[in-house]
């Protein structure tokens, strides 16, 4: 299965992530974009001046990846813009001042209990109670402040749901326009004239006859897997190189194939003395 990692080793097929110090982030459609294409282009020059439909398809189909993988880089990069770095303003903002104030009101509530359990009396205690109070009324003001933000909250959640939309709107576009594109490639290919295929023989591959061991094999371009017209009429097995019970008499002027070696030695017979 091929992974995000996987694909990252292929080359140049993502765009440079400043989250991965300058790296390359793996897109899977450009990588898929890259093969189709240069595979398709192959088949193209392949077939010369003759059509190559199922070529062109994959030319086609890498060129909408490709523009896929545009709009997805897009919509990523608005995502970004507007939703994710605001929310991180306000987690790394916002939100940890609300959490140092919190802590701060804690710091000073348990100094005043400390000095009120301990029965403090005079100005120490009022500046205990002073400082709790103000650290309080800080904490309630700043968790208020974040709590009233909510219309920009949810513009940012609306900006995310808006890139996330157009980048599907325009998927479905592009994929409509290959499928009516593949459609017709698809009728081009069942209508072209098919040709009646030979397979080479052996002899025109390599210019030699074969040897008398392989005359069984069948030497002419026959795609209908039929029985050469040369060969024997009769049901009789072919002939064993090894001279077998089964074996057919050889031909006038064909040497003899040698004779089979026995399966197992013979017994020994001890002589007598």
């Amino acid at each position: 299965m091929i992974t995000d990692k996987g694909i990252s080793t292929l080359g140049t097929v993502g765009v440079t992530s400043k989250a991965l110090g300058g790296g390359i982030l793996p897109l899977p459609e450009k990588a898929l974009s890259e093969s189709m294409e240069k595979g398709g282009k192959k088949m193209i020059d392949l077939y010369g001046n003759e059509p190559c439909p199922y070529g062109e398809s994959l030319a086609a189909t890498g060129e909408a990846m490709n523009q896929l993988g545009d709009m997805r880089t897009s919509m990523e990069d608005n995502v970004t813009q507007n939703f994710l770095c605001p929310l991180e303003d306000v987690q790394n903002k916002d939100l940890k001042q609300v959490a140092h104030l919190r802590r701060k009101v804690a710091g000073h509530k348990l100094d005043y209990d400390c000095k009120k359990r301990h029965g403090t009396q005079g100005e120490e205690l009022v500046d205990a109670e002073r400082k709790f109070g103000e650290s309080y009324q800080a904490a309630q003001m700043s968790m208020n402040n974040v709590l009233q933000n909510d219309a920009e909250y949810i513009m940012q959640v609306a900006a995310l749901s808006s890139s996330l939309s157009d980048y599907h709107t325009g998927c479905v576009t592009v994929l409509e326009d290959l499928v009516k594109q593949l459609k017709v490639k698809k009728d081009a290919a069942d209508a072209r004239n098919r040709y009646d295929f030979k397979p080479r023989t052996l002899f025109q591959m390599t210019g030699t006859a074969p040897t008398n061991l392989n005359r069984q094999l069948q030497l002419d371009s026959n795609p209908n897997n039929t029985k050469s017209r040369s060969g024997s009429k009769s049901g009789t097995p072919s002939g064993s190189p090894w001279g077998s019970p089964a074996s057919t008499p050889s031909h006038a002027g064909t040497p003899a194939p040698p004779s089979r070696p026995p399966s197992r030695p013979p017994s020994r017979v001890s002589s007598p003395v």
